[in-house]
Formats: C-alpha cells, sequence, structure tokens
C-alpha cells in the first residue's frame, strides 16, 4: 500500500495521463461541469477541501506552464486569488497566467482531460492548469 505523496488513486491516474498542453481544471463544489469530462470528486464536507487545498497538493507532482483564472475570484475573493497565484509563482516560478470571464472558463472545461471537484464553497474559485515538458526533455539540434 502506497503510504506517502498521492494517495488519491483517481486523481494520481489523471495526473498519470496527462502530456504537455493538457489542460486539468480544479473547481469548487458549485461550479457546473461538462457531462463528458471525467471528474475526480474529492468533495468531504463544506470548505474541505478547498481548492487551494488540492492545488497545493497537486503542484507537488504537476508542471504546470500555464493556468487561467476567472477574473471575478479576484473581486469576489481577493485573497482566495492570492493565495492561488502566490502557490503557483512559489511552485512553478512564473508560469504564463491568463485571467479570462468565469462564462469563459466555464466553456474552456470541455477541452479538459479531467476535473478535480472540492468541497469549495468560495465563488469562483476554480483554475485550469496546462502541463508543461519536463527540462529532462533534449534537442539533438537547436
Amino acid at each position: 500500500m502506497l503510504e506517502t505523496g498521492l494517495i488519491n488513486r483517481p486523481m494520481s491516474d489523471l495526473l498519470m495521463s496527462l502530456g504537455h498542453t493538457d489542460c486539468i481544471a480544479i473547481a469548487d463544489a458549485g461550479l457546473p461541469l461538462p457531462v463528458d469530462v471525467p471528474v475526480v470528486d474529492v468533495s468531504l464536507k463544506v470548505n474541505m477541501p478547498t481548492m487551494t487545498d488540492v492545488l497545493e497538493e497537486v503542484l507537488q507532482y504537476f508542471l504546470c506552464e500555464r493556468y487561467l483564472l476567472a477574473a471575478e475570484l479576484e473581486r469576489a475573493n481577493p485573497s482566495i486569488y492570492r493565495q492561488t497565484t502566490d502557490l503557483l509563482q512559489m511552485s512553478l516560478g512564473t508560469p504564463e497566467r491568463e485571467i479570462i470571464s468565469h462564462e469563459d472558463l466555464k466553456r474552456k472545461l470541455g477541452s479538459c482531460k479531467g476535473i478535480i471537484r472540492t468541497g469549495d464553497f468560495h465563488a469562483y474559485s476554480n483554475v485550469l492548469l496546462y502541463a508543461g515538458s519536463s527540462s529532462r526533455f533534449t534537442r539533438e539540434c537547436t
């Protein structure tokens, strides 16, 4: 039995399936989810776990080259916005950030390889993460 690392099997399987530029979402409890995208539901109760709890854990195993947030998050929950962007910058340096409307973010969910649904009840607490590629990939010619 695995006793360290990411022990949620569906979440681990989702992360292991990703290639460069593939997208996943970490969603709050209220985000309407498309029926044709796999969902890993880790919600337990109200605000457990939060989107930022899950994001912090996922970033230990996921190389992100860019991310999307809804503009409404900064207005509705500025502390969560700051916590989210701080986590991404601490973990990743300076990934490309795109701020879009919540409606546009919901439309982009259909292109995700998977969605991790949390118990977060803070409005607009959703992030789309795009997989980067490792520096281990080399080129014979540049």
